[in-house]
């Protein structure tokens, strides 16, 4: 952490500016070496000049370069910014540049660990700004922005300092009797229940914040030849899959998003399922198919609702109909209707939709079902509550922890018993936020970040 690191903060590729960021104790000596003849330095201002190599005074290029003084930049210490053509070779000159003057290459997400080490942003902000990077969708975008706010790191420290002044008092009382005074239990438990009740809350909105993040995962399943490629043009508005009259034409998985009201869905379009194959390749499709069908928040089960359903329909049936989200899409509505679906056992919320894919009839009400199942339910949430992955096992375990401490106090437990398990919550609590956090689980967060954030 006390050395001087650089890396090229863009991405690789051609583009109009390329930006590199340089971190450290020895920035002010760069500064001198890369731009000998500006004597005058005035923090976060911009100035144009060339980048001269030291020993020889050949310029590398000319651009913009910013100086911010620590405390008063990203990471806390002085950083330098050099904006300059994004040409691959004009980055990696300077780049090689500073690393002959004694510069480290920044590991990945280094400038952002740097950031959290010196009290710039917590580290729930910190995970926001990866999140962020990714975002696929509007409301993945407002999820991150609120975090880097520090939305998340408010509500998680307000329930930690609660948690805090109990353990303190009980740990008081217990070490200094005549002049601390007992916790009142009552207070304390019935805090404490509430506690567990909004931690549970938050917990249950957590599928949201999976749809938010990696988008709704929707698989197409069905037999051959009712229309699933079609479909997923239909859905895309251009031709993917490829669709013909012979059946099997889709061999693999065809998948591609789209965008409703601000949230990404991800279709996937699977090869026809029929019982009678002997097709080797066909068969490990099904076991893939049936995997798929496992972990996807929606099921788009198409027929053909040009003729009665067939053996190989049922079979499917049986394989989804358990699922929480089924989506029956009776297509080829454009044609003489047989197909009849009346008699076949549903959950209340299977949404039944007929279409004709290939002339995109009922295409919109397929959508605006999706719209309400999804978007609007994810827009009367507060999207502060959405955790990535690491936060939810974190809060579970602060959750199991002030259970256990309930029923350790409906036992009849005494005080000391009751802040193990308060400073059980607390120290999985500063998990979250960054207080309590070892190196380890420092390193394994940062690792996800790109070189240069």
């Amino acid at each position: 952490m006390f050395d001087t690191i650089a890396a090229i903060a863009t991405p690789p590729g051609i583009g109009g500016v390329g930006i590199i960021r340089v971190s450290g104790p020895d920035v002010m000596s760069i500064r001198g070496q890369l731009f000998p003849a500006r004597k005058t330095w005035q923090p976060r201002y911009v100035y144009y000049d060339r980048v001269i190599v030291p020993e020889s005074g050949v310029v590398l290029d000319e651009g913009c370069v910013v100086y911010f003084q620590g405390p008063h930049s990203y990471t806390g210490e002085d950083v330098l910014e050099l904006q300059l053509h994004a040409s691959p070779q004009v980055m990696q000159s300077v780049l090689s540049v500073l690393l002959g003057l004694g510069i480290r290459l920044a590991d990945p997400g280094e400038f952002t660990k740097r950031a959290v080490v010196n009290g710039k942003m917590d580290l729930t902000q910190a995970e926001s700004v990866i999140e962020l990077i990714h975002s696929k969708s509007v409301y993945a975008q407002r999820v991150s922005l609120a975090h880097l706010r520090g939305s998340l790191f408010k509500r998680i420290s307000l329930l930690r300092a609660g948690l805090m002044r109990y353990m303190e008092q009980i740990e008081g009382s217990i070490d200094f009797p005549d002049e601390v005074e007992a916790v009142d239990r009552v207070a304390m438990i019935e805090a404490i229940e509430k506690n567990v009740s909004d931690l549970s809350h938050l917990l249950r909105v957590q599928d949201f914040g999976k749809w938010i993040q990696g988008g709704v995962q929707c698989v197409i399943v069905g037999r051959p030849n009712v229309g699933k490629s079609s479909l997923l043009n239909a859905l895309l508005g251009e031709s993917r899959s490829i669709v013909t009259s012979i059946p099997g034409t889709t061999r693999d998985f065809i998948d591609a998003q789209i965008l409703l009201g601000g949230v990404m869905f991800s279709f996937v379009d699977t090869a026809g399922v029929r019982s009678e194959t002997t097709d080797v390749i066909e068969l490990l499709g099904m076991r893939r198919i049936r995997a798929l069908i496992r972990s996807s928040d929606v099921v788009l089960w198409v027929v053909d609702g040009s003729v009665p359903l067939q053996p190989d329909d049922y079979r499917i049936l049986e394989q989804i109909k358990r699922k929480a989200r089924l989506y029956v899409i009776a297509n080829k509505s454009d044609k003489r209707q047989r197909v009849d679906l009346s008699n076949l056992e549903f959950k209340k919320n299977t949404r039944i939709v007929a279409m004709s894919a290939k002339k995109q009839h009922g295409l919109e009400a397929l959508k605006e079902a999706l719209r309400h199942d999804f978007v609007e339910r994810l827009e009367r949430l507060d999207v502060s509550l959405m955790c990535n992955v690491r936060q939810v096992a974190a809060l579970r375990l602060v959750r199991d922890q002030l259970k256990h401490l309930l029923a350790q106090y409906a036992l009849g437990a005494v005080d000391d018993a009751l802040s193990i398990d308060l400073k059980g919550a607390i120290l999985k609590l500063g998990e979250v936020t960054g207080d309590d956090v070892t190196e380890e689980v420092l390193d394994g967060i940062f690792s996800r970040f790109c070189v240069g954030k």
